[in-house]
């Protein structure tokens, strides 16, 4: 896995490859679906204007006849290095819709996947992601995103890092804090991942944001963090970015 692209990453649930502490004996039983993220600079005399044309081409291709793919554009806004000018976040409802799109993207984007190469220079990740607290019904559209690199204990599965992760978020919640969060393992394109997966945060706008800091750090949060996480999984400063929705997907029934 490229420097570029360690701090952010998208999904796939195959279970074959998966690691095993994935599902484990421990006490919690999770659903995955798949996604993929291209992490992206801009060519020279490329810019923000040539990735609109992009979106559009896109949009094109993929047609009115319906899909269930949704992706998403996220720009760095707090991040330990400046090389990345954009991510495109692609998610699934199923890896059988993934591996229809893909199949049709290999067979048909001949043209459309050139001009990707022409705008920007990616490298591309894929991973499963599982809900930690997230409205099925309401997912997020625009707003700020943030990715956190963590690692378990020996003795600790995702499970269990769910399940902690979900009793700190209660308590936020507890102070007016309103975010939706997952879990990102690495699937394909990571090598030798130093993690064991990301924990994955949106909230709707800065204010939410900011909502969350003084519940932190002025309202004893870190501390309910700090004891829900305690013996799990430790993680380090989330990246932070901007991101906005450019197609939903047909949702499941």
């Amino acid at each position: 896995m490229s420097v570029r692209t360690n701090v952010l990453v998208g999904s796939l649930a195959l279970g074959c490859v998966i690691s095993p502490w994935s599902y484990g004996d421990h006490h919690m039983e999770m659903q995955f679906v798949p996604a993929h993220i291209n992490v992206c600079s801009f060519r020279d005399g490329k810019d923000w204007g040539d990735l609109d044309k992009l979106n559009e081409e896109f949009a094109e291709f993929v047609g009115e006849e319906g899909t269930d793919y949704s992706y998403w554009i996220l720009t760095p806004r707090f991040r330990e290095d400046s090389e990345m000018h954009f991510a495109w976040l692609g998610s699934w409802n199923s890896g059988a819709g993934f591996g229809a799109g893909f199949d049709n993207w290999a067979a048909n984007a001949g043209k459309l996947e050139q001009m990707f190469a022409d705008t920007a220079d990616c490298g591309s990740n894929m991973m499963a992601i599982t809900p930690i607290v997230a409205d099925p019904e309401n997912g997020p559209t625009d707003g700020v995103v943030w990715f956190s690199r963590c690692t378990l204990e020996d003795d600790k599965g995702l499970g269990d890092a769910v399940a902690a992760h979900a009793k700190g978020s209660a308590a936020m919640m507890e102070m007016g804090v309103q975010a939706q969060s997952w879990a990102f393992l690495p699937v394909l394109g990571f090598g030798d991942a130093e993690h064991d997966y990301y924990h994955v945060a949106t909230f709707d706008s800065y204010t939410g944001l900011g909502a969350g800091f003084d519940a932190n750090f002025n309202m004893g949060g870190w501390k309910a963090r700090a004891e829900s996480m305690d013996g799990v999984a430790s993680c380090a400063s989330p990246n932070l970015y901007d991101f906005r929705i450019k197609m939903q997907g047909q949702q499941p029934e």
